[in-house]
């Protein structure tokens, strides 16, 4: 498990280091920029030899939604892949012709959007159930009730209706 960066406060340089490897920059203006303050309160910091524990707080909660809200992403990608497989092998099933490319094709054009509604779903499915997004997923990728789901919604609604929609039909 990572190192809380108030477990870490102490030496103000290493605070500042790991700031700033974990916000992505390099330079205290990056810095200043990524966590809401200015490059001198960073000079400030180091002049005391202490990060405000404030703002190590607001970092980690900061941290904490980036990765949440990035592991919704990252599921909702899993399960909008899977829902093109499913309607390939369904139709597939049915007699049609066509080949995968099509069905993935169709999900391409409007993969943000069923991405955010996907993520938007599955961080919902997180909250209720306290699960997390990843093993939501697995659920949802084998579920054919819900793949039909998402499918039907696709291929029912126009691209703009799917396109302001931000919220699977249930």
């Amino acid at each position: 498990m990572m190192q809380t960066l108030t477990d870490i406060q102490g030496q103000v340089e290493t605070v500042i280091t790991e700031l700033k490897r974990r916000s992505g920059t390099t330079t205290d203006g990056e810095l200043a920029l990524a966590i809401g303050t200015s490059q001198a309160n960073i000079s400030n910091w180091r002049s005391r030899g202490k990060v405000p524990k404030s703002i190590l707080l607001k970092c980690e909660k900061l941290e904490e939604n980036i990765w949440s809200k990035s592991s919704h992403y990252v599921a909702a990608r899993i399960v909008a892949f899977r829902v093109a497989e499913y309607a390939f092998q369904t139709s597939k099933e049915a007699g049609s012709e066509g080949g995968r490319y099509l069905f993935y094709a169709l999900v391409a054009t409007i993969f943000p959007a069923l991405i955010d509604v996907l993520a938007d779903d599955i961080a919902q499915k997180e909250r209720s159930s306290q699960r997390m997004a990843t093993d939501i997923a697995q659920d949802l990728i084998e579920n054919k009730e819900y793949l039909k789901l998402v499918w039907n919604w696709l291929k029912n609604s126009s691209a703009e209706e799917i396109l302001s929609t931000k919220k699977l039909p249930q």
